[in-house]
């Protein structure tokens, strides 16, 4: 969670200062950007989440999170054509991964530590999306605001191998077996 906030809250934060800033687009150029490229990710959350209970959670969230960390990062680097797809496939992609893996947070911890599970989670996210602005910041004295931001996207990658190597399916399981409450309720052998 930490690595992948490091990359991403700098990536939304400065999406339209960048565009302001940089790619001097107008108030009225930004607003339809956005709404172009990013409200048909808004179907790719149920589409995301459905593929994930019927294929897997890693096998749809990592490939669409892989895809999404790309194409944003590459957002930050290449000319203003190429801008447009990629932004509607990253924040596609993002809305789609983002769905496949979120349900981890409650089903990995039993319920008696759901809940501070959680605000545990939500703080280390805090914590990396804040390490992130700092970073991105920092470089971009030196490298300018789209290469900062793209260059946080090794963050990501390190939290998806993470995700595929030590992270349980957890799709078409139930949640005592995946949080490991099935263990502690197993009656003791007479």
């Amino acid at each position: 969670i930490f690595a992948g906030a490091v990359f991403t809250a700098p990536a939304v934060e400065f999406f339209n200062r960048y565009l302001d800033d940089v790619r001097d687009f107008s108030s009225l150029e930004l607003v339809l950007f956005l709404v172009l490229t990013g409200l048909p990710s808004a179907p790719m959350v149920l589409v995301g989440g459905r593929l994930a209970d019927v294929l897997g959670r890693k096998r749809v969230g990592v490939p669409l999170l892989a895809l999404s960390g790309t194409c944003l990062a590459a957002f930050y680097l290449v000319p203003e054509p190429w801008i447009w797809p990629l932004a509607l496939v990253g924040q596609m992609a993002g809305a789609g991964g983002g769905a496949a893996l979120a349900p981890y947070a409650a089903e990995l911890f039993p319920t008696r530590v759901r809940s501070a599970a959680g605000t545990l989670t939500r703080a280390i996210a805090v914590a990396g999306g804040a390490a992130g602005l700092v970073t991105a910041g920092v470089l971009s004295d030196s490298l300018g605001l789209g290469p900062s931001v793209a260059a946080l996207v090794a963050c990501p990658v390190l939290a998806l191998a993470i995700v595929v190597l030590r992270f349980p399916e957890t799709s078409r399981r139930e949640l005592e077996e995946t949080s490991g409450e099935a263990a502690i309720r197993a009656p003791a052998p007479p």
